[in-house]
C-alpha cells in the first residue's frame, strides 16, 4: 500500500470470509487494517475494534471509521503503539501474512496480545488456485497488480503450508473456509476497468457499492 493517494486509485474489498466466523462484543485487533473497510463491517457488528497499519495516509481514513487506527511497522511487535497489558479477544491477519518475510514469528509474536481464551483468524491467498497452474502449466508466473500473484506478495501458500503454519506457531485449527475462486479470479480486470474509467480522486468504494459487485456477493 502507498503512502499517499496522489497517483494511486485505490479500491477496497470487504474480505466477507472472514465476517462468518466473528460474533458481536469483542475487542479486535486488525492487523494491516488498510483504510479500515473490514474494521468498520466489525464495528457496525457491535465489536471495538484497532487497527494497525504502516501507512500514513490508510491509517487517516481508517481512524474515521474505526475505534481506533495507529501507524506502525505490523513486523515490529516491540515497537507497536500498544500497550504489552492491552488484550485481545480476536486478533484478524486478513491477506497480510503473504506481505511478510517472516509470518511464523509474527503469529508467535502476536499470541502476547491474546487474551487466555483468544482467537485469531487468519486469511491468506492459495497459490495453488486453478488460475495460477493453468499460467504455470503454459511457463508464465507473471506478477500483477492485485489478485494471489499481486506484486506485493513475498511468501505464497498452498492450504497445506498455511496449516503447518498455523500449527507451527502453536495455534490450533478450530475451523476453515475456503473461497472459490470461480469468479474473483476477474476481480483484477474488474480494477483495472473501474480504474481506467476513474479519475485519481475515484471513491475506493466504487466497486463494492457497484450493482454487479452486489450481485456478485450474493
Amino acid at each position: 500500500m502507498r503512502k499517499t493517494g496522489e497517483d494511486y486509485a485505490y479500491f477496497e474489498e470487504v474480505n466477507r470470509g472472514v465476517l462468518k466466523f466473528i460474533g458481536q462484543g469483542q475487542r479486535i485487533l486488525d492487523v494491516g487494517c488498510g483504510f479500515g473497510a473490514l474494521g468498520e463491517e466489525l464495528k457496525r457488528m457491535g465489536n471495538y475494534v484497532v487497527g494497525l497499519d504502516i501507512s500514513q495516509y490508510a491509517v487517516d481514513i481508517a481512524k474515521k471509521r474505526i475505534d481506533k487506527a495507529y501507524i506502525a511497522d505490523v513486523t515490529r511487535v516491540k515497537s507497536l503503539p500498544l500497550s504489552q497489558h492491552e488484550k485481545f479477544d480476536l486478533i484478524i491477519f486478513a491477506d497480510i501474512l503473504e506481505h511478510v518475510y517472516n509470518p511464523l514469528k509474527l503469529l508467535k509474536d502476536y499470541s502476547s496480545f491474546l487474551k487466555p481464551d483468544g482467537h485469531i483468524i487468519i486469511s491468506v491467498p492459495n497459490i495453488a488456485s486453478w488460475p495460477v497452474r493453468l499460467s504455470l502449466l503454459f511457463g508464465r508466473f507473471e506478477y500483477k497488480e492485485s489478485g494471489i500473484l499481486d506484486k506485493s506478495h513475498i511468501r505464497f501458500f498452498t492450504r497445506k503450508s498455511a496449516i503447518k503454519l498455523i500449527e507451527d506457531a502453536d495455534y490450533e485449527i478450530l475451523d476453515m473456509n475456503i473461497t472459490p475462486y470461480f469468479v474473483r479470479v476477474f476481480l483484477p480486470l474488474i480494477k483495472g476497468l473501474f480504474k481506467k474509467s476513474t479519475d485519481k480522486e475515484a471513491d475506493p468504494q466504487a466497486i463494492v457499492n457497484s450493482q454487479p459487485y452486489k450481485w456478485y456477493l450474493k
